[in-house]
């Protein structure tokens, strides 16, 4: 399908099917950050549901980013490590 790619092409060599077709496919994609729209749609849902006070809400957060940062990845590992870290 994706022939033309290989092809050396003259400017003004009209175009060939396999590339009109290729265009096509490309022009009609839905580009979407879906990271992004779950993170946001995530971030809505909470502030609908957990609470109303916004101090709350802040506290909240500071105490999610040091998690985030204490435990950087899912890895079982780097869980065991922190836990280990802590009883010393």
């Amino acid at each position: 399908m994706l022939h033309f790619l290989s092809e050396r092409v003259r400017i003004d060599e009209p175009l060939k099917a396999d590339y009109k077709q290729a265009r096509a496919t490309v022009q009609h994609l839905m580009i979407v950050n879906d990271n992004a729209e779950r993170g946001v749609a995530l971030m809505q849902e909470y502030n609908a549901l957990i609470t109303k006070n916004e101090d709350q809400k802040q506290y909240l957060l500071q105490v999610l980013e040091q998690h985030r940062h204490r435990y950087p990845n899912r890895k079982k590992t780097t869980l065991i490590s922190n836990e280990y870290s802590e009883c010393e």
